[in-house]
């Protein structure tokens, strides 16, 4: 069985690790292990104790929340016309239409990369809770299949147009809290060049290169967003469909800290796209978001964490802070100092360039390919 053991981490990001995400170095192979482990068990006994019909939680009060459990069809998937279970949380509100995780059922089984350096980014994703990072590995593998369109042909080289288009990148420095900066500048995006599933495809491969760093493993990764240029033509491309990929792949199936996203620049037509996005959020943050949507300026919107069960936390684990600046660039170098910067937003590294980071994103061809062997396949 593959045991790649994971790189060793410098002073500094050991202490962080240890103090934010409760990983500790003579622990670190028996947390793996136990996530092996359970990798390696047949998806309906890890998931026996989670099982409730419907009937059994019609009646519920409204202070409780619960899981509801029931079936569904997809169609062209790996395994051609197979049931799967879907599971959606029952909030207070009512019933949220997002589901948190897709569940093979018998006819399939799970394929998963099981060596150490794969499995310790869903530990530290979840702060070395076993349940969580192990329903995090079914989501990134669930996404693979619920959103399939994005997995065909998910290798850099069939990209190479739309990273010439210089949209997106990550920037060569990360912030001085560690995270990694990732940029899109959705404005430069050309419809008639290039498809929606495309800049999507590119911007999950951007996240599958560098969380592969264990930096960014730890310290998380930032968002910079410029709506700059955004209109109507753009808006017309952007469906519900692709709005619940984009919130489930930020909240709850792909092996990162998300902290923060800071919005430059966005026009009036952004209200539209905040409107498809609306259905997949909860009530509270639906009215909190068109409320912050009006000012437009240094203000901030809590996007609140789920535990595996769909439970609301106290604690910051998935939620992340999302931020609004308009014009106002100087209130986002109150978070992002302007020297790691492109001059898009206000810094003093120039224009933004990402032919560096494409770069990178393109010698990195043997990865894709040995990632897309694993997923959820039909059984033998």
């Amino acid at each position: 069985m593959p045991c790649t053991t994971t790189p060793s981490l410098s002073p500094e990001l050991a202490a962080k690790a240890e103090k934010e995400l409760h990983e500790k170095e003579e622990w670190r192979e028996r947390d793996i292990e136990a996530l092996r482990s359970m990798v390696l068990t047949p998806i309906q006994k890890n998931l026996s104790t989670a099982e409730k019909s419907a009937e059994e939680i019609s009646d519920v009060s409204k202070s409780n929340i619960s899981i509801i459990i029931w079936y569904t069809w997809l169609q062209d998937t790996v395994v051609s016309s197979s049931k799967y279970i879907t599971l959606y949380s029952c909030v207070e509100e009512g019933m949220c239409t997002t589901p948190i995780s897709l569940v093979p059922a018998e006819n399939t089984q799970l394929v998963a990369q099981l060596e150490d350096w794969f499995l310790v980014r869903f530990l530290r994703a979840r702060k070395f809770d076993y349940e969580r990072a192990y329903r995090l590995v079914l989501n990134y593998y669930g996404l693979r299949v619920r959103y399939h369109e994005i997995f065909t042909d998910f290798v850099p080289s069939a990209i190479g147009h739309v990273l010439e288009a210089n949209m997106q990148g990550f920037l060569p420095h990360p912030d001085h809290n560690g995270c990694a900066l990732f940029v899109l500048r959705a404005g430069k995006w050309d419809p008639s060049a290039v498809k929606a599933d495309d800049v999507f495809r590119t911007n999950l491969m951007c996240l599958e290169k560098q969380i592969a760093e264990v930096g960014t493993q730890i310290c998380g990764i930032v968002g910079l967003l410029d709506l700059k240029d955004l209109g109507f033509h753009h808006v017309r491309h952007f469906t519900t469909h692709n709005a619940a990929r984009a919130v489930s792949l930020i909240q709850d199936s792909f092996p990162a800290r998300f902290k923060a996203i800071h919005i430059i620049n966005e026009p009036k037509v952004f209200d539209l796209i905040f409107t498809l996005a609306r259905p997949f959020l909860s009530d509270k943050l639906k009215s909190r978001s068109m409320k912050y949507l009006q000012y437009h300026i240094n203000k901030s919107l809590w996007l609140p964490p789920f535990d595996w069960s769909g439970r609301m936390c106290n604690k910051r684990v998935i939620g992340f802070q999302l931020y609004f600046h308009g014009t106002n660039l100087s209130s986002l170098h109150q978070h992002v100092p302007p020297e790691l910067l492109p001059e898009e937003f206000g810094g003093t590294l120039g224009p933004f360039d990402n032919r560096e980071w494409a770069k990178v994103l393109l010698d990195s061809e043997d990865l894709f390919i040995r990632l897309n062997q694993y997923g959820f396949q039909a059984s033998q």
